[in-house]
């Protein structure tokens, strides 16, 4: 907020520079409007910086809301699975399987073995007495969690550290972990791990690090052990579906063939979340225009406390022949001049503070979207520019 307040009151400071080492000026109106912004008790800073900041937020709000709905709406749906199944049987993976392909034979089907497991200690010491839950990994000690095991390494999983199962150890408990988990937990290769799986403590030993981006809502987990160990573990199956033609999938029948079967649909849950973005998006934007509301009565105010300059400045001009029309176009040039300045800053921090919160904070794609930005600053100034010269208009004619 200070930097931003600094940056504009500087930037008001600039624009008077620029605009007094101009010369040549042959236009009337030009001359003017110019004159009205580099004058000693010109009302330019506190117009540029109570503009500024609140355009400054509303822009950088409406970025990060369209990037965030575009994501979660949009990006999201496209790649994410239709149906997550949950509590498979051992029993039943294989007429689970083959009643999903029975009704699209073109749908991409994942189904993998799970686990429940626990982390009880990191080499040795109970990992809660030193990992706060402020720790943006604590959710992978927080309580059990669900773990798989594949042969080869998953492709949206690349290994950044470390090797691949060592197969000559199959008796033996080898970990993948996340790799964000371990920078976190300040893990390394090699340090133990201490699993209570089914009430049974195993030690496993941690062999490689994952680059895990769990945004596609595909099966992805913290942990993966290796399949020569975990086989001989009693399990349960996972399994996601996308289907080529979701008409075709019908859950009243598979449930009747698998009762004990649990189906999340992903669209309900994003259908949810995105209604509650749409509400939060229409706050931030309300709470944004009160800001640049506040603004203008601040500008408002500082051109009332003008007013007697102002009507004194017009009355000059109307006695050396100027026309309203000529009055009120340097009205509108002075405002263009300070306005242009301003967005050309709000832009800029406006793409900074939502790249970084999209990137940063909720770890999504961020993209720049130039019709937000344009349709909102051009909403903004012709706002303003009305309020402005409404303010103005008594001013006008002088008598």
């Amino acid at each position: 907020f200070f930097i931003c307040l600094i940056v504009f009151f500087l930037l008001s400071k600039i624009v008077v520079f620029f605009l007094k080492s101009l010369k040549n000026r042959s236009n009337i109106s030009l001359k003017v409007s110019v004159k009205n912004i580099t004058q000693t008790k010109s009302i330019t800073p506190i117009t540029i910086m109570s503009l500024g900041l609140g355009v400054t937020l509303l822009l950088t709000l409406a970025m990060v809301g369209t990037n965030f709905k575009r994501e979660v709406a949009k990006t999201i749906p496209d790649i994410a699975p239709d149906y997550f199944f949950i509590g498979i049987q051992n029993t039943d993976r294989e007429i689970f399987e083959q009643s999903i392909k029975s009704m699209d034979e073109e749908v991409n089907l994942e189904i993998v073995p799970i686990v429940s497991s626990g982390i009880v200690k990191i080499n040795g010491v109970d990992p809660r007495t030193y990992i706060t839950p402020d720790n943006d990994s604590y959710w992978v000690i927080g309580n059990d969690r669900r773990s798989s095991w594949v042969d080869e390494v998953p492709s949206d999983n690349p290994i950044v550290a470390g090797k691949w199962w060592d197969l000559s150890k199959p008796e033996k408990l080898q970990i993948s972990l996340d790799a964000k988990a371990a920078k976190d937990f300040n893990v390394k290769l090699g340090d133990i791990f201490t699993l209570n799986i089914y009430g049974r403590e195993i030690d496993g030993e941690i062999t490689s690090l994952r680059e895990v981006d769990y945004r596609d809502l595909s099966i992805n987990f913290a942990m993966l052990f290796n399949p020569d160990f975990a086989n001989t573990i009693p399990h349960e199956y996972l399994a996601t579906a996308k289907f080529n033609d979701l008409q075709k999938f019908k859950e009243t029948k598979l449930l009747n063939d698998l009762p004990s079967l649990s189906i999340i649909k992903i669209s309900d849950y994003l259908n949810k979340v995105t209604d509650i973005l749409n509400k939060v998006f229409i706050a931030v934007i309300l709470i944004s225009a009160v800001t640049i509301i506040i603004g203008l009565i601040v500008i408002s105010s500082a051109i009332m406390v003008q007013g007697k300059v102002k009507e004194f400045q017009n009355l000059v001009f109307k006695i050396l022949g100027f026309s309203k029309k000529e009055i009120i176009f340097s009205s509108i040039i002075e405002f263009i001049l300070i306005f242009f300045s301003v967005i050309l800053i709000a832009v800029l921090f406006a793409v900074i503070g939502s790249y970084y919160v999209i990137e940063n904070i909720f770890e999504l794609v961020w993209q720049f979207d130039l019709q937000v930005l344009l349709s909102l600053s051009l909403g903004i100034g012709l706002v303003t520019l009305i309020l402005i010269m409404l303010t103005n208009l008594k001013y006008l004619s002088p008598k």
